[in-house]
């Protein structure tokens, strides 16, 4: 392997930025933290997420990855194939995976992990999925598993996004909601009541009671006065739009669109939209209950996707199409 080494790498990038005042991206397999010898191995290439799908006895996906990794201050995107399937003898519910026996993509064979999660190699990272997709299920009948032996194959062109990786905001974090003070009640009157002019002699009994009552508990109605602001002003900021992922006329060919965050630290949130929805806006709301998150190792995941089902020997088998997009936020260094 090519050995690239820091005194190389950090001319290489000073010369950039001296030259273009912007940063550059490369396209191609991603360089790696250096190892003890000084070289770099490859990055982990990644898998997509699985979607949901309520009724679904078997999820197959082909899907092309398109990701963008920081290291040091250039950013590096990579473009690869996986073929990824799951079984289930519940619908829907596939915590727990079954074995549907040999399984090809394009004439490539996917492992099944101890778990039974079908994945195809490592090693190849393209399969040929720029056309038309052919899946082969060997299928597995006993005990009790039942998956049946099937091919099916798509064609069309693959969904994809088209915002580019440059246009994601670093500030696209989980921004979270601030606590509401509880709010005292309300006292009869929150301020001096008006002075009747001329104020006349003697002064009106109204006036006297209500001026008496505020004078009186002046320290209750300012303590309300402000605590309410501050519910106020904190619930607007709750429910205000911090970001917003943009949707309709950036994904093309798609059924709809999920985004997922998520971390090494098992901070995870996900939401899917139909492709025609116009936008996705993330508010402090938004992230209500969900644990902090370790913005070195969190990710941005945006996947659009095609939607194609077939009922075989009374099971719906979902396969999909899907352009997959990664941001890693974390810079390696």
């Amino acid at each position: 392997m090519k050995k690239i080494y820091y005194s190389v790498v950090a001319l290489v990038l000073l010369s950039l930025l001296f030259f273009t005042g912007c940063k550059k991206v490369n396209e191609g397999p991603f360089p790696s933290p250096p190892n003890a010898g000084g070289t770099y191995n490859d990055l982990a290439y990644i898998t997509p997420s699985f979607p949901n799908v309520a009724n679904a006895s078997g999820i197959l996906i082909a899907v092309q990855v398109h990701n963008e990794k920081t290291v040091v201050v250039t950013p590096f995107q990579n473009n690869y194939e996986y073929g990824m399937a799951e079984f289930t003898n519940t619908p829907g519910n596939f915590s727990s995976l079954i074995s549907a026996g040999s399984i090809s993509l394009n004439g490539t064979s996917l492992a099944a992990s101890s778990a039974n999660s079908y994945l195809s190699p490592a090693s190849n990272y393209t399969i040929g999925l720029s056309g038309s997709t052919s899946w082969q299920i060997g299928g597995v009948t006993p005990g009790g598993t039942n998956v049946p032996a099937f091919n099916y194959s798509l064609n069309g062109v693959y969904p994809f996004y088209t915002d580019s990786f440059q246009n994601w905001d670093g500030n696209w974090l989980p921004i979270y909601p601030r606590s509401l003070n509880p709010v005292p009640t309300r006292p009869t009157y929150t301020h001096l009541p008006s002075r009747p002019v001329p104020l006349p002699t003697p002064a009106p009994a109204w006036w006297l009671a209500d001026s008496t009552y505020y004078y009186q508990n002046m320290s209750a109605i300012n303590t309300y006065i402000t605590d309410s602001t501050k519910h106020r002003t904190d619930s607007i900021y709750n429910k205000t739009p911090q970001w917003t992922v943009p949707i309709r006329g950036y994904a093309f060919n798609a059924d709809s669109v999920c985004i997922i965050l998520k971390d090494a630290t098992g901070f995870l949130y996900h939401t899917t939209v139909a492709a025609t929805t116009d936008s996705v806006a993330f508010t402090p709301n938004t992230f209500t209950g969900y644990q902090s998150y370790d913005v070195s190792s969190f990710i941005m995941e945006l996947n659009a996707i095609k939607y194609r089902d077939t009922t075989i020997s009374g099971k719906n088998y979902y396969f999909l199409k899907m352009g997959s997009y990664i941001k890693y936020y974390g810079a390696t260094k």
